[in-house]
Parts: C-alpha cells; structure tokens; sequence
C-alpha cells in the first residue's frame, strides 16, 4: 500500500480522525441494527442488482442520520474546497455502506460511464466523500480484505489498470473526484462498514445514477 501522502500528492484529500472511536461506534451499532437492502449499479439507464458487478448492504438512514453526517463533514469543507479548488454546493446521497464476508465492488466510476470513461460533464457530482467507521487491526471491529483501490491515478501508458491500494484508518475520511476509477476488493472476514457521500455543483441537488 502506498502511503497516504502519495495519494495527497495524486489528488486524493484525506483527514485522519475525522470521526472519534465512539462516533464510528455509534455508526456501527446503528447500521448493524438498521433495515438494509443490496446494493445496486446503474446500467443502460436503469438500476439493478448485479452480484457479478458489486455485493454489499446499504443500511437505512434517517433524515436524522443524513443531517448528522452532513455536520460531522461540514467543518472540513473550506479545506475540501481549497483541495479541489472550486466551490462545493450540498452534500448529497448519503450512504451507508456494510461489506460482509465475500462483498465487493469491481473498478468503477461514481459518474456516467460511457464505453469505459468517465465523463463528469454529465453528471452533478463533483466530489466522492468516504468515511471509514473501521478498519483491519481494530480491536472492536477488525475485518480482512475490502481494500478500497484506485486506477489510473499515474499519468503513464498501460497502468490505467494498476490498482493502488489506500490503508483504511478508523475514522478517516478520503475524498476524490468521481470520475477516478476505483473499487473495493472482497472482505475475507468481519464486515467492513462506511459513510458514503458526494457533494454535488451549486446549486443543482440532481440525483446521479450511480448508488455505491
């Protein structure tokens, strides 16, 4: 895995700490006692559940829930907004996600994919937020596998498919733009969980097709 500060330097925000043990555990224990259905792609304009593509649970957030996310990040927009140097409009589409034994997701990206490129013009998300509520090593909640990876992050031919792997930190939050190409490699054991946002343009609040 490469260290964190590389992945600063290929454009990718990232804030230790974020979120406290105990939020993260709170989080936890929410989603785990949460109603939760599949999580599905965006194909051909339509979305459905493909196990072929991605495995994993989105747990039911409340109105409650969505608001409390949206202030536990709020204190790092400014810095969200000098890193990718634009104006950030809502957050939106709040997730949260629970990868069990097995759950993955293959290399994708969170805006229109079009004959295997992103194009970010047709969508509204500008920036793809994650918080890990985990990590492997913890002592309360240790999973293996589920690593989070990204592709094409060096400008060299023929490495758009070398995956790099981000070392997940309890609490952590990672930020990058969603038209980088990117997935979550199967969990051997435990169950991996996250919050999942993305900040859209000002001032549109459109939904976009994907639902990771």
């Amino acid at each position: 895995m490469l260290p964190h500060s590389t992945f600063e330097q290929l454009g990718l925000f990232i804030r230790p700490g974020l979120l406290t043990a105990e939020q993260c555990r709170a989080w936890r224990q929410q989603a785990a006692n949460a109603e939760s259905r599949p999580g599905r792609i965006k194909r051909d304009g339509k979305a459905l559940q493909d196990d072929d593509a991605r495995r994993t649970q989105l747990a039911h957030m409340t109105d409650e829930d969505n608001a409390r996310f949206d202030a536990q990040v709020e204190a790092v927009r400014p810095e969200l907004e000098a890193h990718f140097d634009m104006a950030l409009g809502p957050l939106r589409e709040y997730r949260c996600l629970v990868y069990g034994v097995g759950d993955f997701f293959v290399p994708h990206y969170d805006v229109e994919d079009v004959e295997g490129e992103a194009v970010i013009d047709l969508q509204r998300r500008v920036v793809t937020l994650l918080v890990f509520l985990n990590a492997p090593g913890d002592r309360e909640a240790p999973y293996d596998g589920g690593d989070l990876a990204f592709y094409g992050l060096l400008d060299v031919p023929d490495t758009k498919q070398s995956g790099f792997s981000l070392k997940a930190e309890q609490g952590m939050l990672v930020a990058f733009r969603p038209d980088i190409l990117h997935g979550v490699s199967p969990v051997l054991s435990g169950n991996r969980y996250n919050l999942v946002g993305w900040f859209h343009e000002q001032p549109s609040n459109r939904v976009t097709p994907h639902d990771p």
